[in-house]
């Protein structure tokens, strides 16, 4: 994970060509469920996500990997 500056959050992790990967979120920990944020077929062996931040003092992240 990586922030700007200007508060841009990127999400990097390795993954497995042509698998496709979740991103979810949550504003607090104890919350459920989780929410999708986006969804990506991979094309190479890491994959990065630009999230959004607008409006949000905190943000909780997952990525959920193929099965």
């Amino acid at each position: 994970v990586a922030t700007s500056p200007a508060g841009i959050v990127v999400l990097t992790w390795a993954t497995e060509i042509g698998k496709v990967y979740r991103v979810e979120f949550k504003s607090r920990i104890d919350a459920t469920p989780w929410t999708e944020l986006v969804e990506t077929v991979v094309i190479d062996q890491t994959t990065s996500v630009t999230l959004p931040t607008e409006g949000a003092n905190q943000q909780f992240y997952r990525v959920v990997a193929p099965r």
